[in-house]
């Protein structure tokens, strides 16, 4: 009498084979409104970057950037900026402009740090 769809970005698709919001009448017509929204994230090695204590920081453009582990390396990234175009999901190589335009100017007005380092660039679908 129940199912748990746990298909994550991709539960709509799911849905829709299950006959979830395909029918015009009923308690089943409405669609799952569930997409994919592909987010990068970014990793980068500064060794004179803020220390073990730094907090995770997000700067009121949506950057965020926090330490990970004891390397000097930091994860960080952000959300399209509002009004431009949703990244293509089956994407499947970061964005580096996005980087150089987007987040990189934010870190480095934030943390003067971050003016000079060196990026490793991964890319994650939510």
């Amino acid at each position: 009498a129940m199912v748990l769809n746990c298909a994550g970005a991709w539960s709509s698709e799911i849905a829709k084979m299950a006959g979830i919001g395909v029918e015009k009448e009923g308690p089943l017509s409405f669609a799952l409104p569930v997409e994919p929204r592909l987010r990068y994230v970014y990793v980068f090695h500064c060794p004179d970057g803020p220390g073990l204590q730094t907090p995770m920081l997000i700067d009121p453009s949506g950057v965020y950037v926090r330490r990970e582990g004891l390397g000097g390396m930091y994860v960080c990234g952000a959300s399209p900026p509002q009004g431009e175009p949703e990244p293509d999901p089956n994407q499947t190589v970061a964005d580096e402009e996005f980087f150089k335009n987007h987040i990189w100017p934010a870190l480095a007005r934030r943390v003067p740090a971050f003016e000079c380092l060196k990026v490793g660039l991964l890319s994650f679908l939510y």
